[in-house]
């Protein structure tokens, strides 16, 4: 894959819009910029924009001539940016033409949703600087949480899928001030970056960077989880993998250890994995650590979810506490404060020890609360050591599917070395560039003893032009071993129980 050394963006001219001065702030950012009135020029763009002030009819109406060649440009993947009039002509359809009395108008429908009008007793248009929340990660909104931008608008967008919203602002009350598609490759703002000084300006940045890496897009989010496509995680029923995954599917199929995950996906029998990766408490699974070096998967989300452990049995008579070696260490604390002579066992999962507790009732499990069915008592609620626990997973695919843009990225490095000033070389790598490193951990590469490789996780995408220097440093030192990219991913919470 070949880095371009201009970014050509098209500037639709459809009669609406601030071009003059969104021409100039995409130069300032970087970009070579035509502003086109013929939808063929469409196609050889690393990127398009579609800028709008007005009423929502008469841009669509206007926009008539370019809807085939920008649904062309979402087919094929390109970046779309829609801007305030902009980015509602993205959504299905408006309020505004009704409110008029036009009837209905439709949108270019690539975001379901509808925009709708203030209806509180705010003052209308809106105008005015209101701060970004970030809502989600997207590259369009990095380094701007907290910031200000300039907004004029009468109708805001709303999303029929609340996780189309990357970032909101406040009105007398929060409305969408960034949305984006499922793809993440067509995506727009209420707000005027051109309008907003230097916020603005690190928005239009963060779309040319992304229009940099030629087709960027191809990579950015993982191709969506078909229904039939089965995800495997860790067995039975009720594991918090099983949760995780079902963050992604609820076709889930079980195995019993995470290397036999990792080996299936690798193999390409399953196309997704979930696996456990770190925990608050108790680090690394090193398990994982140790399945995803040895194999050829890469790594398409984050997934991070509360963990709520309970202590469940048949009654209060028990003789052993089954659970997984992460559980019972998470617990250490209150097992050893209330049941310091009840011997405890390891056991394959969480859910495993659950059905343990189901089949004898000398035995009591760890889990969730949950997991209690009819069979079980809830002994004690959220007897996890720490409050905050909570846990990472990884969302594994074939390595076919890596994608190279997306928030964070993960690789796993080899140097094959050993000498004064190697760790703080790697390390200088990524700070010399102003890239978080959010982990850095060791573990034997099994070569001999005393000989380590690395795993990294970073706040940067693959696509960068920064992240890519850091890794070229990073293969110049590692020149006797390897350098592994895992890929590039954001992350999803899950808080639902």
């Amino acid at each position: 894959m070949s880095v371009q050394t201009a970014t050509d963006i098209i500037l639709v001219d459809y009669g609406l819009g601030n071009l003059r001065s969104v021409t100039r702030g995409l130069e300032r950012a970087g970009a070579s910029v035509t502003l086109s009135t013929d939808p063929e020029d469409f196609a050889a763009a690393d990127g398009i924009v579609l800028p709008g002030v007005g009423a929502f009819s008469e841009g669509m109406e206007n926009a008539g001539p370019f809807r085939d060649a920008l649904a062309a440009a979402v087919d094929r993947g390109q970046p779309v940016f829609g801007i305030c009039l902009g980015m509602q002509m993205l959504l299905t359809s408006s309020e505004e033409a009704d409110h008029v009395g036009e009837g209905e108008v439709k949108g270019l429908d690539f975001i379901s949703g509808r925009n709708r009008r203030f209806d509180g007793d705010q003052k209308v248009p809106h105008m005015g600087w209101n701060e970004l929340s970030i809502t989600r990660e997207h590259p369009l909104v990095d380094d701007v949480d907290g910031q200000y931008a300039y907004f004029v608008h009468s109708y805001y967008a709303d999303p029929d899928d609340s996780n189309a919203i990357v970032a909101t602002a406040d009105y007398e009350g929060a409305f969408p001030a960034v949305v984006a598609d499922e793809s993440g490759s067509v995506f727009g703002t209420q707000f005027h970056p051109e309008k907003s000084g230097e916020t603005g300006l690190q928005i239009l940045q963060n779309f040319v960077e992304f229009c940099q890496t030629a087709w960027a897009r191809e990579f950015f989010w993982p191709p969506q989880v078909e229904i039939a496509m089965q995800i495997v995680t860790l067995g039975p029923a009720g594991t918090y993998s099983h949760r995780a995954a079902r963050a992604i599917n609820d076709n889930v199929v079980f195995q019993e250890s995470v290397s036999a995950i990792v080996s299936a996906v690798d193999t390409e029998d399953y196309q997704r994995g979930v696996v456990p990766i770190e925990n608050s408490i108790e680090g690394s699974v090193t398990e994982t650590l140790d399945s995803i070096a040895d194999s050829n998967v890469a790594v398409t989300q984050e997934i991070v979810t509360p963990i709520r452990h309970a202590l469940l049995a048949q009654s209060s008579e028990f003789e052993v506490i089954a659970s997984h070696s992460q559980a019972l260490a998470q617990c250490r604390s209150y097992l050893e404060d209330n049941y310091p002579d009840v011997r405890v066992e390891a056991v394959a999962s969480t859910a495993r020890g659950v059905e343990r507790a189901r089949e004898d009732p000398t035995i009591a499990g760890i889990g969730h609360p949950a997991n209690a069915g009819d069979t079980l008592t809830v002994i004690a609620e959220d007897i996890q050591d720490r409050s905050s626990n909570a846990t990472r997973f990884f969302v594994v695919a074939p390595e076919t599917e890596r994608m190279t843009a997306g928030g964070r990225s993960t690789v796993v490095v080899y140097p094959n070395a050993n000498y004064p000033g190697l760790l703080l070389e790697l390390l200088e790598a990524f700070a010399d560039r102003d890239i978080n490193l959010s982990r850095i951990e060791s573990r034997p590469s099994g070569n001999r003893l005393g000989d380590y490789l690395f795993h990294i996780d970073f706040e940067a995408g693959l696509y960068e032009s920064r992240a890519q220097e850091a890794l070229t440093t990073i293969e110049s030192i590692a020149t006797d071993g390897w350098v592994k990219r895992l890929g590039s991913y954001d992350r999803r919470h899950v808080v639902e129980w």
